[in-house]
């Protein structure tokens, strides 16, 4: 039960951690809703974006319109993802480990 904690407040601390730098780096992002070029990036769009990239669900509100953007967009891509092989890796183990106890 602690890793199915450990494994929810790493995806809410990564959540968050990024909607921050969405937000601090909004100048490196546009708009998908509203596309008017004076639109201020606002604080929920950004952690918006960083719940629908965590979860995998790849729908933003923002758009990379630099390459510093898109590293961070990437980066956070790759945090979920290694985060979901790490997660299946030690719950498969955790299934041969019980498997093995059961067919001896």
């Amino acid at each position: 039960m602690k890793s199915v904690i450990y494994t929810l407040l790493f995806q809410i601390i990564s959540i968050i951690i990024f909607g921050f730098v969405y937000w601090k780096f909004s100048e490196n992002f546009t708009s998908n809703i509203v596309k008017d070029s004076k639109y201020k990036i606002e604080i929920l769009d950004c952690f918006y974006t960083s719940v629908t990239v965590q979860s995998g669900v790849g729908y933003s509100i923002l758009n990379a319109k630099t390459d510093i953007g898109k590293i961070i967009l990437m980066l956070q891509q790759f945090i979920m993802i290694s985060s979901n092989v790490i997660m299946l890796y030690f719950f498969s183990l955790h299934l041969l480990a019980n498997h093995s106890k059961y067919h001896k």
